[in-house]
C-alpha cells in the first residue's frame, strides 16, 4: 500500500552498473576481479549494494572510489514488507 515500509530485494547479478536515465548515484566502495566475475560493492544513499557482473564484453572496470550510474531490472526485484 502507499506510504508502507518495505525492503526490496535483488540478486547481485542483477544489478546493472553504468549510464541510465534511470539510475541512481553510486560510489564504488570494493571491486574484485575474479577472472570470469567482477564483484563490486556499490554505496547508495548510505546504503551498500552488492553487484556482480558475470558479462565477457564488460572489457572496463569501474574502479574503487568512482562514481557509477546504479540500477536494477524490474522483473527481477522482490518485495517485503517490513514488519
Amino acid at each position: 500500500a502507499l506510504g508502507e515500509r518495505v525492503t526490496l530485494i535483488v540478486r547481485p547479478e542483477e544489478v546493472v552498473l553504468g549510464e541510465s536515465a534511470n539510475a541512481f548515484p553510486g560510489i564504488v566502495r570494493r571491486v574484485a576481479y575474479l577472472g570470469s566475475l567482477v564483484e563490486y560493492d556499490v554505496e547508495v544513499n548510505g546504503q551498500l549494494i552488492s553487484a556482480v557482473d558475470t558479462d565477457p564484453r564488460q572489457l572496463a572496470l569501474h574502479p574503487r572510489e568512482s562514481e557509477v550510474g546504479v540500477w536494477f531490472l524490474e522483473d527481477c526485484l522482490f518485495v517485503m514488507r517490513e514488519t
